[in-house]
Parts: structure tokens; sequence; C-alpha cells
């Protein structure tokens, strides 16, 4: 009777324990990087203030193998997370409940977002979206489906915020499409506050850039004469008397080649009014034949695509202060700088109202 007695006393103890004990708060990222044998592995925490916090940090092995333990009295919030192999990166989203997530890549592999994720479900689906935008198959119409259906609004929002930020106003839509699923999923999130902000704000300062500037403020362009992939040299000044779009990019470049298909509509439909498209390409030497297969498969089908094949060190790039690509100016008839970083709606009407001025 006693055995008994004391069994049951003991079954009570360990229930009463069971519901008492504080819920298990870790998190384990472990995993193998090819070629990544003795780099620093560090997990952070990423804001969108600009800011990140560092939540745990080791030594990869002599074969890439590599374990961070989060074991904190405070678990992790649902956040976008870095994974820092030396100087690569993989961009997670977690929820705060995985207790133990899996990833294998190659040390080359990490950037292009190659790789296989066990235990996070968001940060898989991360990968497998970027991984179309590395390879060129997501557009605008593409992601803009994805938002609506991916089920951890997190998931969009971070890679909108980190590929879709310029110009704003291209993609306002669906910016503030998943700041309402933001809000009504993470109401209480640093992430949905910040990120209505930059919204907010990225609008504000693109209307008070996007004006054309009055004429007596416009200077005169400087002048551009370079060869195209065959060898013709063609000059800027030559374009007076048309509406001029300056577009600095290269084959290379994702966000260029992403706003090439609107160019390209604009080109169409005002071609005839004057408008025209001089191509500054900032591809680097040797890269000619890869300049001639972009400008082919984007379907840009004006002739004045120029380039010194210099890479940064492009002459022109220098002359206009070009830091990052795509940088654009919108050059009136008298070929003076009307406008800059016009994309979009706000381009299309700064084409219009141009074309009224006499």
């Amino acid at each position: 009777m006693n055995y008994l007695k004391n069994t049951f006393l003991l079954f009570l103890t360990m229930l009463v324990f069971s519901f008492c004990a504080e819920p298990d708060k870790s998190l384990t990222i472990s995993g193998t990087i090819q070629n990544g044998q003795k780099q620093q592995v560090f997990l952070d925490q990423v804001h969108l203030n600009n800011t990140t916090t560092v939540i745990g940090k080791t030594d990869a092995d002599d074969t890439g193998g590599f374990s961070i333990k989060y074991d904190n009295e405070v678990p992790l919030s649902p956040g976008v997370y870095r994974l820092r192999v030396g100087p690569k990166n993989l961009m997670m989203v977690l929820k705060g409940t995985e207790k133990n997530v899996e990833v294998n890549s190659s040390f080359a592999g990490l950037s292009r977002y190659e790789v296989d994720i066990k235990g996070s479900d968001d940060s898989k689906t991360y990968a497998q979206i970027m991984s179309l935008l590395v390879k060129r198959q997501l557009d605008v119409n593409r992601f803009r489906v994805i938002a609506d259906t991916v089920s951890n609004p997190m998931v969009p929002m971070h890679i909108a915020y980190s590929t879709m930020s310029r110009p704003i106003s291209t993609f306002k839509d669906v910016h503030q499409k998943i700041s309402a699923r933001m809000k009504a999923d993470y109401p209480e999130s640093m992430y949905s506050r910040d990120y209505e902000n930059f919204i907010a704000g990225a609008i504000k300062r693109e209307a008070g850039k996007n004006k054309l500037k009055p004429k007596p403020q416009r200077q005169m362009a400087t002048d551009i004469n370079l060869p195209d992939p065959s060898g013709k040299n063609y000059r800027l000044s030559d374009l007076k008397g048309k509406i001029v779009l300056l577009d600095f990019w290269a084959s290379w470049c994702g966000p260029c080649r992403r706003a090439n298909p609107h160019v390209v509509e604009l080109y169409k439909k005002y071609k005839d009014q004057g408008f025209v498209v001089y191509n500054v390409s900032l591809d680097k030497p040797g890269a000619k034949e890869r300049w001639k297969k972009a400008i082919e498969k984007d379907k840009l089908d004006w002739p004045y695509h120029v380039s010194d094949l210099k890479g940064w060190a492009c002459a022109p790039a220098k002359a206009y202060g070009v830091k990052s690509i795509p940088r654009t100016f919108l050059l009136d008839r008298e070929g003076k700088i009307a406008g800059e970083n016009f994309r979009g709606d706000v381009l299309e009407k700064a084409i219009v109202e141009l074309m009224k001025e006499i």
C-alpha cells in the first residue's frame, strides 16, 4: 500500500513540475559549409534601422562544420537573422520557436542561396525566393503573387525592403500590401513599425526629388564619346534636340536588368516623339560578349550603347559622380540635365512634361 502511495506521489510531483518548468527557449543552428573550414561563423539579428545584434558565434572546424547554440532566459523574437560565414552572408527568417535548424551549403553557394535548410520553413522559403532573384527568374508580377501567398509576411517584407527600395514609387503597392499583413500578424513587432516608417519616409523623400529642375537651374550635361560593341562611337551631344535618358548600368547589375523592361516600354511609346535612351555600361574588361548578350536579351533596341569596358573606372561614370547603379539622368532638348534617377510612373510623367517644353 505504501508503495502505491509513494508511486502516486512521485507521479503527481513530476506532473506538477512539468507544468511549472520553464519551456525550452534554446536554439541550435548547425551544419556544414563546404570549403568554409576555419571560418568564423556568426548569427546576427538584422534590424531595419541598419543595426544588427550578435546572437552567437563559433569557428567552423576542419570540415566546415559548425554549431551555434542560443540559450537565454529570453527566447528569440520573430525576425530577420543573418548567418555570417567569413565574408559570406545568408539571410534567414525565424519565428523564434525553432529548436534545431540545419544549414548545409558550399562557401560559394551561400551568396547564391544554393542551400539546404532544415528546421525553419520560413528560412527555406526565403532562400528559394532569393535563388529565383539571383537567377533573374523573379519579376515584380511574380513577386506580387508570392507576397500574397507566403504564410509569413516577414519573408516578403525583408526581400522587398532589401531589393525593391529604389525607387519605392515603382513598387509602392507591393510594399503597402506587405506592410498591412505585417501589422495584422505582428502588431507589436519593431519590424512592422520600422517597415511602415521606411515606406513613408522613402515615399516622402522621392516626392521631394522627383521633380524637374526649373530651366534656369539646369546645367549642360558633360559630353560622352565612346564606342558601341561593334566599335562605332556615339557622342551624347549629338542627341541635342531629343529628350535623352542617360542610363548608367551593367550586364551584371540585377536592379538594372529588372528596370530595363519599363525603359523599353517607354522607348517604344515615346520614340516617335523624340525620346531616346543613351546607355553607358560599367561592364568590365573582357566582358564585351556578356554586355552584347544582355542588350539582346533585354531587347534594348536603341542604337546608343557605349562603354570603355573599365568597370567602375569608367570615365563618364566618374564625371557624373556615379557611385551605384542603376543611375539615370534625364536630359532636355538643349542637352541640359533636367532631373536624376526618375523611375516608374515618375519617369514617364517627367518625359511628357519635357515634351511640352518649348
